[in-house]
Protein backbone atom coordinates (compact mmCIF):
# COMPACT_ATOMS: atom_id res chain seq x y z
CA UNK A 1 0.00 0.00 0.00
CA UNK A 2 2.94 2.32 0.53
CA UNK A 3 3.78 2.19 -3.15
CA UNK A 4 0.15 2.90 -4.01
CA UNK A 5 0.05 5.97 -1.75
CA UNK A 6 3.33 7.20 -3.22
CA UNK A 7 2.22 6.69 -6.82
CA UNK A 8 -1.10 8.38 -6.13
CA UNK A 9 0.74 11.33 -4.58
CA UNK A 10 3.21 11.67 -7.46
CA UNK A 11 0.96 11.13 -10.49
CA UNK A 12 -2.58 11.32 -9.07
CA UNK A 13 -3.39 14.86 -10.21
CA UNK A 14 -2.04 14.61 -13.72
CA UNK A 15 -2.20 11.03 -15.06
CA UNK A 16 -5.26 8.97 -15.85
CA UNK A 17 -5.21 5.69 -13.95
CA UNK A 18 -3.60 7.30 -10.92
CA UNK A 19 -6.40 9.83 -10.35
CA UNK A 20 -8.26 7.68 -7.80
CA UNK A 21 -6.75 5.52 -5.10
CA UNK A 22 -8.40 2.35 -6.45
CA UNK A 23 -7.15 3.20 -9.93
CA UNK A 24 -3.66 3.61 -8.47
CA UNK A 25 -3.90 0.18 -6.83
CA UNK A 26 -4.86 -1.35 -10.19
CA UNK A 27 -2.10 0.54 -12.01
CA UNK A 28 0.44 -0.63 -9.42
CA UNK A 29 -0.70 -4.22 -9.81
CA UNK A 30 -0.39 -3.81 -13.57
CA UNK A 31 3.23 -2.74 -13.02
CA UNK A 32 3.95 -6.20 -11.65
CA UNK A 33 3.01 -7.66 -15.05
CA UNK A 34 5.04 -5.00 -16.86
CA UNK A 35 1.98 -3.22 -18.24
CA UNK A 36 3.07 0.30 -17.47
CA UNK A 37 3.56 3.35 -19.64
CA UNK A 38 6.89 4.58 -18.31
CA UNK A 39 7.17 7.24 -20.99
CA UNK A 40 3.95 8.89 -19.87
CA UNK A 41 5.02 8.67 -16.23
CA UNK A 42 8.52 10.02 -16.90
CA UNK A 43 7.18 12.90 -18.99
CA UNK A 44 5.20 13.98 -15.96
CA UNK A 45 7.95 13.57 -13.35
CA UNK A 46 11.14 11.89 -14.55
CA UNK A 47 13.14 11.82 -11.33
CA UNK A 48 10.37 10.30 -9.22
CA UNK A 49 9.55 7.82 -11.96
CA UNK A 50 13.10 6.42 -11.93
CA UNK A 51 13.22 6.30 -8.13
CA UNK A 52 9.76 4.72 -7.84
CA UNK A 53 10.22 2.10 -10.54
CA UNK A 54 13.68 1.00 -9.37
CA UNK A 55 12.58 0.72 -5.74
CA UNK A 56 9.32 -0.97 -6.68
CA UNK A 57 10.91 -3.67 -8.81
CA UNK A 58 13.82 -4.34 -6.44
CA UNK A 59 11.70 -4.50 -3.31
CA UNK A 60 8.89 -6.43 -4.94
CA UNK A 61 11.28 -8.89 -6.60
CA UNK A 62 13.06 -9.36 -3.27
CA UNK A 63 9.71 -10.01 -1.55
CA UNK A 64 8.64 -12.56 -4.17
CA UNK A 65 12.01 -14.32 -4.07
CA UNK A 66 11.88 -14.54 -0.28
CA UNK A 67 8.32 -15.84 -0.37
CA UNK A 68 9.27 -18.47 -2.96
CA UNK A 69 12.33 -19.51 -0.94
CA UNK A 70 10.31 -19.77 2.27
CA UNK A 71 7.70 -21.96 0.56
CA UNK A 72 10.39 -24.24 -0.88
CA UNK A 73 12.22 -24.60 2.45
CA UNK A 74 8.98 -25.31 4.29
CA UNK A 75 8.03 -27.93 1.70
CA UNK A 76 11.45 -29.58 1.89
CA UNK A 77 11.26 -29.60 5.68
CA UNK A 78 7.83 -31.27 5.62
CA UNK A 79 8.99 -33.90 3.14
CA UNK A 80 12.11 -34.71 5.15
CA UNK A 81 10.15 -34.93 8.39
CA UNK A 82 7.30 -37.00 6.96
CA UNK A 83 9.58 -39.46 5.15
CA UNK A 84 11.52 -40.27 8.29
CA UNK A 85 14.97 -39.12 7.16
CA UNK A 86 17.67 -39.12 9.78
CA UNK A 87 19.65 -35.84 9.68
CA UNK A 88 22.81 -37.78 10.62
CA UNK A 89 22.49 -39.94 7.49
CA UNK A 90 25.41 -39.26 5.15
CA UNK A 91 23.27 -39.74 2.03
CA UNK A 92 21.42 -36.50 2.81
CA UNK A 93 24.57 -34.39 2.48
CA UNK A 94 26.09 -34.16 -0.96
CA UNK A 95 29.78 -34.08 -1.72
CA UNK A 96 31.41 -32.29 -4.64
CA UNK A 97 31.04 -35.20 -7.08
CA UNK A 98 27.36 -35.61 -6.32
CA UNK A 99 26.74 -31.89 -6.93
CA UNK A 100 28.66 -32.03 -10.19
CA UNK A 101 26.62 -35.04 -11.39
CA UNK A 102 23.44 -33.14 -10.58
CA UNK A 103 24.49 -29.86 -12.26
CA UNK A 104 26.31 -31.13 -15.35
CA UNK A 105 25.23 -33.49 -18.08
CA UNK A 106 27.05 -36.80 -18.35
CA UNK A 107 29.12 -35.55 -21.30
CA UNK A 108 30.57 -32.71 -19.18
CA UNK A 109 31.31 -35.12 -16.35
CA UNK A 110 33.16 -37.48 -18.71
CA UNK A 111 35.22 -34.58 -20.08
CA UNK A 112 36.08 -33.38 -16.57
CA UNK A 113 37.15 -36.87 -15.50
CA UNK A 114 39.25 -37.27 -18.64
CA UNK A 115 40.98 -33.93 -18.01
CA UNK A 116 41.67 -34.80 -14.38
CA UNK A 117 43.01 -38.20 -15.39
CA UNK A 118 45.59 -36.68 -17.74
CA UNK A 119 47.04 -34.26 -15.18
Amino acid sequence: LGFCFTAHTIWGRRLFGFDTFWGTIIATLMMINGNVDLERMSNDDGVWTVIFVVLFFFIFSFFLMNAFTAIMIESMYKVFMSSGNDPKDQNVYWNRDRWMRWMCPQLCMNLAKACRGRN
